[in-house]
């Protein structure tokens, strides 16, 4: 496993760039369920101020994803 976390949601340092997921609104909650029930430690799912919802996960090797549905409203 890497020694830190690539994005600061998890209190490390930031990478210049991670994977995102684009997704179906109505998909965030059921994929945070899916991660949950796989054993994954999910961080979501979140509301930003654009409309959107973000949630992050992370690999085995401890790297930062990102799944993301846009709003479109």
């Amino acid at each position: 496993m890497s020694p830190e976390r690539s994005d600061a949601y998890f209190g490390n340092t930031v990478a210049p760039t991670h994977p995102v997921f684009a997704v179906h609104q109505g998909d965030v909650a059921k994929i945070a369920e899916r991660l949950t029930d796989a054993g994954f430690e999910v961080d979501g799912p979140m509301p930003h101020g654009d409309g959107s919802m973000r949630l992050y996960v992370s690999d085995p090797d401890n790297h930062a994803i990102e799944f993301w549905a846009w709003n479109p409203e």
